[in-house]
């Protein structure tokens, strides 16, 4: 459990306002931080990270003192067990993408767990390539693995879906929901907007105004449209599927395991609520 109670000063929508969190996590958590640009996301996974200094207040991980404004104490980024997603996903040009986990890793570097990551991420083929060779996508994936290399338990991620287009965000909510529960993680995702993980999160924590404030899980009764499927394309890990609904050409992951139930041309079902999506055979 993360037990944290901090304050900040900064500027809050323009003006000079505290910043003040205090919440509690519980381990093996998805959470997603949300709220308008400016209103101290950011600024809060730095401080719980130990990039961004509170100005009093304490933070607590399973009973250890990470931070404590009273005594003092501020444990480095280091010895936090964090892995860090940020925004521009901040990888180092000059580094193959092998390079880049294996600096993350450290000198303890395991590195069976390192290509296992290439592997579950789909970059394994990319390993000696170099960031700028890299679509958006990709970056993005190299970024989110990267930051497993030290196998942290807490996993913090600023906008990682940004720039990326839908079907490109589809596929990573996939993957990331996967590695969250692969690595037991617990996990916390900034977003301008709850809708990015809609319906997979645990809990939705707004900051608005200088303060936190938990919203319950939205529940709605979703809605179904009929589309027929243009093409199949299977990744390690999931099937990818090109469908074509209301004159709209839309991109779905779906399990592996339902690959015998479509084909291409086939009439489908496609029920949605949030962001939950099942695709079921059209059978009228």
């Amino acid at each position: 459990m993360i037990k944290i109670n901090i304050q900040k000063g900064l500027k809050i929508e323009g003006e000079q306002k505290t910043l003040s969190i205090d919440m509690e996590i519980n381990s093996g958590e998805f959470i997603v931080i949300y709220g308008k640009s400016g209103a101290g996301k950011t600024t809060f996974l730095r401080m719980l990270a130990g990039l961004t200094i509170p100005d009093k207040g304490i933070i607590e991980y399973n009973k250890k003192v990470w931070f404590d404004s009273s005594t003092k104490q501020d444990r480095s980024i280091i010895n936090r067990a964090i892995g860090f997603v940020f925004q521009d996903q901040a990888l180092f040009p000059n580094m193959t993408v092998l390079q880049n986990l294996k600096y993350a890793a450290g000198k303890n570097q395991d590195h069976d767990y390192l290509h296992y990551l290439l592997q579950i991420s789909e970059l394994q083929k990319m390993g000696n390539r170099y960031p700028n060779s890299l679509s958006g996508g990709q970056k993005q994936r190299v970024a989110i693995i990267r930051a497993l290399a030290r196998k942290p338990k807490l996993l913090l991620l600023d906008e990682p879906f940004s720039f990326l287009d839908t079907a490109m965000q589809n596929q990573l909510k996939v993957e990331l929901n996967k590695i969250h529960d692969r690595f037991n993680l617990t996990t916390l995702l900034v977003s301008h907007s709850p809708a990015d993980i809609e319906g997979n999160a645990d809990r939705y924590i707004e900051i608005k105004n200088g303060e936190n404030k938990e919203r319950k899980k939205q529940q709605n009764a979703g809605y179904s449209q009929e589309a027929v499927i243009l093409d199949i394309q299977e990744t390690a890990s999931f099937l990818l599927l090109q469908l074509t609904s209301n004159t709209k050409t839309i991109q779905l992951p779906i399990d592996k395991n339902v690959e015998s139930q479509f084909c291409i041309g086939m009439k489908v079902k496609v029920y949605i609520q949030g962001s939950n999506i099942s695709v079921i055979p059209n059978q009228s």
